[in-house]
């Protein structure tokens, strides 16, 4: 529809006289492409909406995650400061998240609650997202550098045996893991972006696309621990 537009405004532009003004109605369409689409939008619209919802009780694994880091810190200082600022970031995160949701709804009444305010709310959540994932990114290169500088120390001071084997293979499994959280960080750290932004800054069709990779990289994370 949008080459058929330019066309026919390149088309028209050399008929018209100085001052007139075409004006084109298009018609909606209604093939079974559109009708895919239209109902492609609906699901991911729905699948969305169900997701917040389930975050609405997010700041309770907050709290824990709180609570456990404070009974048994990280022994790295940086790891530490890290866990905590990334505490603190997603309970801003959740608490604007889960406000934005439910004024969104008509649950939480009041004339306070505008859309521009609801609008700030979800920008505002989003962007203690990216912080988030800014965080584990530092967190990410802190593990690999101790990781590979314990790797180090083993092999100078030649420690083997017959427990070596299970070390390797723990190893591989560690830098797997490792790998899928940067590329799940990676897929996420543009979209933070995107929705930090009021207007934004992807189109639609890389939302989906970072969306799926980060997605498949889960499902694949517990479909290994599942079996």
């Amino acid at each position: 529809l949008e080459r058929f537009a330019l066309s026919v405004v390149e088309k028209a532009s050399d008929a018209l006289l100085p001052g007139e003004t075409l004006v084109a109605t298009l018609p909606t369409p209604d093939g079974p492409l559109a009708q895919l689409a239209a109902g492609s939008k609906a699901a991911a619209d729905l699948i969305a909406d169900f997701r917040i919802f389930l975050r609405l009780w997010g700041l309770l694994s907050i709290y824990q995650w709180a609570k456990s880091t404070y009974h048994s810190p990280p022994a790295d200082g940086l790891l530490r400061r890290v866990a905590w600022a990334q505490v603190a970031v997603n309970a801003a995160y959740q608490y604007l998240e889960n406000g934005a949701y439910l004024a969104q709804h008509g649950i939480l009444p009041g004339r306070s609650w505008t859309a521009a305010k609801q609008t700030r709310w979800w920008v505002w959540s989003s962007r203690f997202w990216a912080a988030h994932v800014v965080l584990d990114f530092v967190r990410l290169a802190r593990v690999r550098q101790l990781r590979l500088r314990n790797r180090g120390a083993a092999g100078v001071s030649g420690v083997g045996g017959e427990g070596e084997k299970e070390d390797r293979v723990e190893a591989a499994r560690e830098e797997t893991r490792w790998w899928d959280e940067i590329y799940v960080n990676a897929a996420y750290a543009p979209l933070t972006l995107h929705w930090s932004l009021e207007e934004g800054c992807v189109s639609e069709a890389w939302v989906g696309a970072l969306g799926t990779i980060a997605g498949v990289i889960g499902f694949r994370e517990l479909w290994k621990q599942s079996g």
